[in-house]
């Protein structure tokens, strides 16, 4: 049962923050959890949880976490890894790193370690997120069950098979809410130059994004057919597409963006 399982938190921004949410609304009681966060000011205090400043292995024997998760950058990962090898095989390691691969936290961590690795993305935050993970062979059924009953409070979870597909993930999922948020203010802008007030160019960008997501995700037709149920021909949709869709520019863009990013998460597992 949740309510009797201990977690430790390695790291608490924001994406720490809503995995927290997510354990304490999956039933996890507050007295269970460890949050290590040298910034504790940065934790809600509605969480009322345990906060160390730094590594403590007494104190972490004592608690006895069934999970340690870390969600810390990966440039910090090597060095504060090897305090928690002690806990292999009787942990389960859930990482939301960047980049880091199940190889990454074997050498670190030992080879019976049972290590997740997850690619969380931000509307984690609000429930909304959608997180895409990978085990090791370490990890039993009953890990697999604890991460998935955390992970439902934030939203949607997948698991791969394929590790690899993790860096691919990252560029669309991980780092993709950016591009829409890009997507927004460029919209807003327009709407700007057309001679709206700002606030309202905003809001028609926010809900329009939002809606058309919420409406594609809900339809049984795919997205190029929604697009072209809002095209009608020599209309105002056609005329903005003709600009977007111009030698294929826009999804040359994206694909280079994506790449982009692809690329620098197989940087930083290295």
């Amino acid at each position: 049962m949740m309510n009797k399982k201990k977690i430790l938190l390695v790291g608490c921004g924001k994406m720490g923050s809503a995995l927290l949410e997510g354990i304490t609304s999956a039933g996890v009681l507050t007295k269970n959890i460890i949050v290590i966060e040298p910034n504790s000011d940065s934790i809600p205090y509605k969480f009322n949880v345990r906060i160390l400043e730094s590594f403590d292995h007494e104190a972490i024997e004592h608690f006895a976490p069934d999970a340690i998760i870390f969600a810390i950058k990966p440039q910090v990962a090597e060095s504060i890894l090897p305090d928690y090898k002690a806990f292999a095989g009787r942990s389960l390691f859930i990482s939301i790193i960047a980049g880091k691969t199940i190889a990454f936290f074997e050498k670190h961590l030992g080879s019976n370690a049972a290590i997740i690795r997850t690619m969380p993305n931000l509307p984690v935050i609000i429930g909304k997120g959608l997180i895409i993970w990978h085990k090791n062979q370490n990890v039993s059924e009953e890990q697999s069950n604890v991460i998935s009953q955390i992970f439902s409070r934030t939203g949607k979870h997948e698991e791969i098979a394929d590790e690899a597909q993790l860096d691919a993930v990252t560029a669309i999922s991980g780092s993709g809410p950016a591009y829409v948020f890009l997507f927004i203010e460029c919209l807003t802008k327009a709407g700007i130059e057309l001679g709206l007030d700002e606030n309202m160019a905003e809001k028609l960008a926010l809900y329009t994004v939002s809606g058309s997501a919420e409406l594609a995700i809900n339809s049984d037709k795919p997205v190029d057919s929604l697009r072209k149920q809002v095209t009608s021909p020599k209309g105002t949709t056609e005329a903005a597409l003709k600009i977007l869709m111009d030698n294929d520019d826009m999804q040359q863009l994206i694909s280079k963006a994506a790449d982009a990013a692809c690329k620098r998460s197989m940087e930083l597992s290295e």
